[in-house]
């Protein structure tokens, strides 16, 4: 069986970095989405990867 986007619930954000960016991927982490995005500068990538953690321990109680 080909497992698709829906039952995996991953979403893609592009522009994850920007303003819009950062608080769609917060709403659809909070919703229970696996969230990849792009950035354009892999300067911010860190930065992004440690507010999903934050975001992922805030919905586990962690």
């Amino acid at each position: 069986m080909i497992e698709t986007m829906e039952t995996r619930n991953l979403v893609v954000v592009t522009g994850i970095g920007g303003f819009l960016g950062r608080h769609v991927a917060a709403s659809l982490l909070r919703q229970g989405f696996d969230v990849r995005g792009t950035v354009r500068s892999l300067k911010n990538a860190a930065e992004i990867e440690a507010e999903s953690a934050a975001q992922k321990g805030l919905e586990t109680g962690n």
